[in-house]
């Protein structure tokens, strides 16, 4: 392998890494211990909290706006600039099993509503409330509130996740240039006649820079 192809072959590995970062991140919440696990590894974070019962999912009608709201949570997750800051989006179903009523422990007193996380905690405005878009659901509104609420969060990260690609290029740069197959003189670092193995008739042996 060359010192081009090993420079190569990093930068493809750190582009996978930032497009995998770039996948959708709305997942499917079933108990208040994985609601808890995944907003606390999180800095940002939106999750929908819904109702739908045994008896509302026979309801085509109702079963109809769950799909809005779950559509919209989907929508939104996979914005460029959301999911490039890593934005965690959740659904809850707190009709259901573990996540029975969970809303409440919030305060949360009307459903739909998709509130706004940070560092695993609800986050409040100046009054003290919880910041969320309640009792509708709509693309723009959650889209408006995030930005209003995370926009200085996400440039944060942006930029930190920046910088660390810069380091990571210049580091592939450095080892590019410190390490990598080479060809030497005979009887230097190469391979050759006696103690180093079999030599080339050429008098040139094949050996790996290291830099110190």
């Amino acid at each position: 392998m060359t010192k081009r192809m090993f420079f190569k072959l990093f930068c493809i590995c750190v582009m996978g890494g930032a497009l995998y970062s770039l996948w959708a991140k709305d997942i499917f919440i079933k108990s208040r211990e994985k609601l808890f696990k995944q907003v606390g590894k999180t800095a940002l974070a939106v999750v929908l909290f819904y109702h739908e019962d045994k008896e509302q999912s026979k309801d085509k009608t109702y079963k109809s706006m769950v799909r809005e709201w779950t559509q919209v949570l989907s929508d939104v997750s996979t914005m460029p600039l959301y999911k490039e800051a890593d934005i965690l989006f959740a659904r809850v179903n707190v009709a259901v099993g573990k996540t029975e009523g969970m809303h409440q422990e919030y305060g949360i007193k009307t459903l739909p509503a998709c509130v706004l996380f940070k560092d695993g905690a609800p986050l409040f405005d100046t009054r003290g409330l919880i910041v969320g878009v309640y009792g509708t659901l709509a693309r723009a509104d959650l889209k408006k509130i995030i930005d209003a609420y995370f926009t200085n969060d996400i440039q944060r990260i942006l930029k930190s996740k920046a910088i660390i690609r810069q380091r990571q290029l210049e580091q592939a740069q450095l080892n590019a240039l410190y390490w990598g197959p080479y060809w030497a003189p005979y009887g230097v670092y190469g391979w050759g006649p006696g103690d180093y193995g079999y030599g080339y008739p050429s008098g040139v042996g094949f050996g790996f820079s290291v830099g110190i």
